[in-house]
């Protein structure tokens, strides 16, 4: 925190339905001014907010807005949720290495969500800009592979549209 580091700015207007309305991209100067880990923004989030800087809570507070708009946009177009676990390594001062099991949470959410909005906006302004971008184009599943895929995901509680229910949308990325 509180270093200037060059980088790229994508502004995004995003409505109350999740929705990007608008986008913009532009080299930039930033400075952080908090450096917080998902534990401590999920903490707040919760309701402690006693480790945050003065005025932190407001930017978490605008990204928690944002993630719940996006939430909504991404059950509408019946995007696959996926709950994973990640395993999170940490070396102490005595050297002494420990694992533990890292759940995915809100936390996590708002950047997961931030970055996919960021690259849909990143791509869909790449094909606006010019047609010489390399796409990646996933068809639409044949049916009777998609129904017998989805059975066995159901079973293991992971919930997936119906064929018919699948919003078809090409990016350029």
């Amino acid at each position: 925190p509180n270093e200037d580091r060059a980088c790229i700015v994508c502004t995004m207007d995003i409505d109350k339905q999740g929705n990007i309305t608008s986008k913009t991209f532009e080299r930039g100067l930033m400075r952080s001014r908090m450096r917080l880990n998902y534990d401590q923004v999920q903490a707040a989030i919760e309701g402690d907010r006693k480790q945050l800087p003065r005025n932190g809570w407001g930017y978490i507070e605008k990204a928690l807005e944002v993630y719940n708009a996006r939430l909504k946009d991404k059950k509408r177009r019946g995007a696959l949720e996926i709950d994973s676990a990640e395993q999170r390594m940490s070396i102490g001062k005595s050297r002494d290495l420990s694992l533990a099991l890292e759940v995915g949470n809100e936390a996590h959410g708002i950047i997961e969500e931030l970055m996919i909005a960021a690259n849909i906006a990143t791509a869909e302004l790449l094909q606006e800009k010019t047609d010489k971008t390399i796409k990646r184009v996933h068809g639409t599943p044949k049916e009777e592979i998609y129904n017998e895929f989805r059975e066995q995901l159901e079973e293991i509680g992971v919930r997936v549209p119906k064929t018919g229910d699948l919003k078809h949308r090409i990016l350029s990325i």
